[in-house]
């Protein structure tokens, strides 16, 4: 039931006049039994591999709890008994998802036959990463349990977040479930034009430039490097629009409802520097790894000492500690869409991208630079890094490279862009439909994006409807980050 369906529509147009007839008291036992049957309705299987990530964290969580008011009250050291139970819920969370990540990886080199017939879980990556984040809350003791574990099962499965993020956090989703949500003709009508901008992003535009890049990309030893090129800068927009319409239509959903989670993308393309971009895309996977992952090795104890005995020594040598935290952090990112070779790539290029950056501003290189460049700088690092990270394979990105270098200029560029069912008039749709996306994320970014007005926002939602009803297109289709 992906979001772009007519199932998907049908479901929200059955389950929205319910939930604001059911009683507040109701509502998140309502949303509860949505989310399960969304889950259910891709593979009901998957909700095992669910069930095991929400019990085994609940518990988990239950315990350090205790473990933590037992410290409290006895003034007793017992951080070893929390961490075997921290690490126990990462063994059984991470074990799953990296299990699951590598079906065919395990299978070949295995021969765990039993594998083959097992889809990853739908969403895995995600809630995993929810869940995980709750259990360490508690133990850092920044969060405190949820008893009821049918309210906590609400947390890690709430439907419109669950296959693709945002990641959420406990302390700031869940009180939102239990408060009070009458009909809000305001909030309602925000939700409804967040969901379509978000189907205009997906059927419009990213869906139409995937009709060229595809094509371009499955034959790309038949094309010049201008081409190639060209192909790589839209396949960005592509995914952008793609990812950044899901969220839209996640957030939209839960708008509907009352409930507001964290946005994900925050107007990426007009950062000056690498370090920014990851503060405006995919942000709660940044954040996340940032918190979980970065802070825990810059602040431990090795680390620490070494820092002390290195910052006396040359400025260089006594980076080196947050250096390697960057790349260890980089290096899980990467893992975390995959363990191919690109994939891991990918993460280390953007490792060194940030710790080139940090050299930067240590050393105020390119201060005076304009910031037009600069914003240029940062988007054509970006665009190769999304080229790593989406090419199939090490083997056609060494090919694709190749050929551009080989065959920089097209003989013919206007015959190589006219390929088959793409048409003159698409290509004025992708054009119109980028600049209109980059003129939104520009208002916003610089916060002058603010419609009250409700009947403006009537006239933008039919405009959107309209857009998508004439120029979109439909068929089978998913979502790109959907392989992670």
């Amino acid at each position: 039931m992906l979001f772009i369906s007519l199932t998907f529509i049908i479901f929200l147009l059955i389950i929205f006049p319910i939930y604001f007839v059911i009683s507040n008291k109701f509502k998140w036992i309502f949303l509860l039994i949505c989310s399960y049957i969304y889950y259910g309705f891709a593979n009901p299987k998957f909700l095992i591999f669910l069930i095991i990530s929400t019990i085994s964290t609940y518990f988990v969580g239950i315990k350090l709890n205790k473990l933590n008011k037992f410290e409290e009250h006895t003034q007793k050291n017992v951080n070893f008994q929390k961490k075997c139970y921290l690490i126990l819920a990462l063994i059984i969370n991470l074990g799953l998802v990296f299990c699951f990540k590598q079906i065919n990886f395990i299978n070949n080199n295995l021969s765990l036959s039993f594998i083959l017939n097992l889809a990853v879980p739908l969403g895995i990556s995600y809630y995993t990463l929810q869940a995980l984040g709750y259990t360490i809350d508690i133990y850092r003791k920044v969060a405190k349990p949820e008893t009821n574990i049918a309210k906590y099962a609400l947390f890690v499965s709430y439907f419109p977040q669950f296959v693709m993020g945002p990641i959420s956090r406990f302390n700031e989703l869940h009180y939102q479930f239990f408060e009070k949500h009458n009909f809000n003709k305001e909030q309602f009508i925000y939700g409804i034009r967040r969901i379509l901008y978000g189907f205009f992003k997906k059927l419009v535009i990213a869906d139409r430039i995937g009709i060229f890049t595809n094509t371009i990309y499955s034959n790309y030893n038949e094309f010049s490097g201008t081409t190639l090129v060209l192909t790589i800068i839209l396949y960005t927009f592509q995914l952008y629009a793609d990812f950044s319409g899901y969220m839209d239509i996640a957030i939209g959903v839960s708008n509907c409802f009352g409930i507001t989670i964290q946005e994900n993308f925050k107007s990426p393309f007009f950062s000056k520097s690498i370090q920014e971009f990851w503060t405006r895309w995919h942000i709660t996977l940044y954040t996340w790894f940032k918190d979980y992952v970065f802070y825990p090795i810059i602040f431990s104890k090795f680390v620490k000492k070494l820092h002390g005995y290195l910052k006396n020594k040359n400025q260089l040598i006594s980076m080196f500690p947050a250096i390697t935290a960057i790349m260890i952090v980089w290096f899980f990112v990467g893992l975390w869409h995959g363990y191919q070779p690109h994939y891991i790539i990918n993460g280390l290029y953007n490792g060194m991208l940030i710790v080139i950056y940090m050299f930067i501003q240590k050393y105020d290189i390119f201060k005076n630079l304009n910031v037009y460049i600069k914003t240029l700088f940062t988007f054509i690092v970006v665009v190769f890094g999304i080229f790593i990270l989406t090419v199939p394979s090490l083997t056609d990105l060494g090919n694709i490279l190749h050929r551009i270098v080989q065959y920089p200029i097209s003989n013919n560029i206007l015959s190589e862009l006219n390929i088959s069912a793409f048409l003159f008039y698409d290509w004025w749709i992708i054009v119109l439909g980028i600049t209109a996306l980059l003129v939104v994320d520009f208002l916003k970014y610089k916060n002058k994006f603010n419609i009250q007005n409700i009947k403006l926002n009537f006239v933008i939602m039919y405009a959107l409807l309209l857009a998508v009803v004439v120029c979109g297109i439909f068929g089978e289709t998913t979502f790109i980050y959907l392989r992670f």
